[in-house]
């Protein structure tokens, strides 16, 4: 994954709608009966393991007369358009019933997660999807090969994973407040030109008649998604292939 500097008020981020909480999280939420805390963030006693630990490491060059194994056409999918997350749904082994984003709502919603809607949950359904699928890639190709595909699939790949990661964003930022860098400029909390690293998760061209305005990026930072129009320079990277899909930007002194 490569990393790129954008310079001081060279990109324009437009704001579109974020799913909203209930209440809006201003202030950390005190556990109650009526609003309890639904995800342990305390440390284990033995320390959390690194993305290195569990094997996930950059995806390596397969040795010389090895192949690297094909991912599950769902997977490959999501990766190569992560907005397909949102229409996925996992299928469970025993019954063959699909749960997808109605069901992680309901499943929030029964034990305690009360705060959040449908649309909050496909907001992070999407990336923490994509997020998943990028963790069963790395793990099935990374320096070792020692994990298969199919062993990755049944760590990283489920229903109930998925689940345990939005109990643990309803956790952070609705019951302690511990909102992202864009949910903050969203809210008009913080100002959009500090300094702030985001991903590119696509490269959108310009429709027709809109070729003037170049093209526009779309940037997360693992929690929110936000829309960056691009200067003349930033533009023509995007162009020459400097600016890829995977890379993290490092911005400062963009405008809202």
């Amino acid at each position: 994954m490569g990393n790129a500097f954008a310079g001081p008020s060279r990109t324009s981020l437009s704001p579109t709608k974020l799913p909203p909480t209930k209440p809006a999280p201003r202030a950390a939420l005190a556990p109650t009966a009526s609003n309890p805390s639904v995800f342990d963030l305390a440390a284990p006693a033995e320390g959390r393991l690194g993305l290195k630990q569990y094997g996930i490491l950059p995806p390596s060059r397969p040795r010389p007369g090895q192949q690297r194994p094909c991912l599950p056409s769902e997977i490959a999918a999501i990766l190569r358009n992560p907005t397909e997350a949102g229409r996925y749904a996992f299928r469970l082994a025993d019954s063959g019933e699909a749960f997808g984003i109605r069901h992680a709502l309901a499943e929030l919603h029964r034990r305690g997660a009360m705060h959040v809607d449908e649309a909050w949950v496909r907001n992070h359904w999407v990336l923490i999807l994509w997020k998943l699928a990028a963790y069963v890639q790395a793990q099935a190709y990374n320096a070792g090969w020692s994990v298969s595909v199919e062993e990755a699939c049944e760590k990283w790949w489920n229903f109930e994973t998925a689940l345990k990661q939005l109990l643990y964003r309803y956790e952070r930022e609705v019951n302690l407040a511990q909102r992202s860098v864009l949910k903050r400029v969203h809210e008009h909390d913080s100002s959009s030109a500090l300094p702030m690293v985001l991903l590119v998760m696509a490269i959108r061209s310009p429709q027709e008649g809109e070729a003037s305005r170049g093209p526009t990026l779309d940037l997360t930072d693992g929690w929110y998604r936000i829309i960056a129009q691009l200067d003349e320079p930033l533009s023509r990277a995007v162009g020459r292939g400097k600016i890829r899909a995977g890379q993290k930007l490092a911005l400062q002194g963009a405008r809202l």
